[in-house]
């Protein structure tokens, strides 16, 4: 991804996202995937802030 403005992040992100869907499945609302991906980003290192405006 090193073409993107943020391929790093982009990166980061991506397989944040990959590993909590592959962690929990599919059928749970959004809200539990969205909490999941927060803590999932926080420990991996990254600053989250939820719903930000």
């Amino acid at each position: 991804m090193s073409n993107l403005l943020h391929g790093e992040l982009s990166e980061a992100a991506i397989n944040a996202f990959y590993h909590v869907y592959n962690t929990l499945g599919y059928g749970f609302l959004p809200s539990v995937y969205s909490k999941s991906l927060a803590i999932t980003l926080s420990k991996r290192g990254l600053k989250v802030s939820s719903r930000a405006p």
